[in-house]
């Protein structure tokens, strides 16, 4: 019977993102440090530099859009401003994740030397958030533009005034509010 590891995946996760997002790069060697790992164990739990960098992509992604697709696929009444709610409330509770997706871009870690199978999770996922707010788009008869700009885009943009190195303050959100509505406005 094997040793039980004592390393958690999201720290391990939390690592990789910091350095990506702090160092605009990441190496092995540079989560074995941080994490204290040996370059043997990093060697071993990872099957390639690149498998972890969207292994970490995805968990951040699956993180972030259970909550964000629940609230968007709901039928009552604010779905769409809990959805635009959804990225200061994940940044606050969820920081290490979402400093990946806030303060980097998918292609920091996915590419073309990314496993196959992970590039077509990676694409599911994608084209999954595409699909939902294509439908919240046609449900509230406005524009995909205007959606993907209040659900996406501005509340992103907001976030990423304070992340990496400040807390999200509570007051963004009655801002994200406002942009939200201006853009969802008929």
């Amino acid at each position: 019977m094997g040793r039980k590891s004592s390393f958690h995946m999201n720290s391990i996760y939390a690592a990789v993102g910091r350095e990506v997002a702090l160092k605009g790069r990441f190496t092995l060697q540079g989560l074995a440090d941080e994490t204290g790992m040996s370059m043997g164990s990093v060697y071993h739990r990872f099957r390639s530099r690149e498998a972890l960098l969207a292994e970490t992509w995805l968990n951040a992604v699956r993180a972030f859009q259970s909550s964000f697709l629940e609230c968007l696929m709901s039928e009552l009444a604010g779905a769409g401003e809990q959805a635009a709610l959804t990225t200061p409330r994940f940044c606050r509770a969820n920081r290490d994740t979402a400093i990946i997706l806030a303060c980097c871009r998918q292609a920091d870690f996915a590419g073309p030397d990314t496993p196959p199978e992970l590039a077509a999770q990676i694409a599911s996922i994608n084209h999954d958030a595409s699909a939902a707010i294509a439908n919240f788009a046609k449900r509230t008869d406005r524009p995909l533009l205007a959606c993907r700009l209040a659900l996406v885009a501005y509340p992103l943009a907001a976030v990423r005034l304070y992340l990496p190195h400040e807390a999200i303050p509570d007051c963004l959100d009655a801002e994200i509010l406002k942009a939200y509505r201006a853009a969802m406005r008929r």
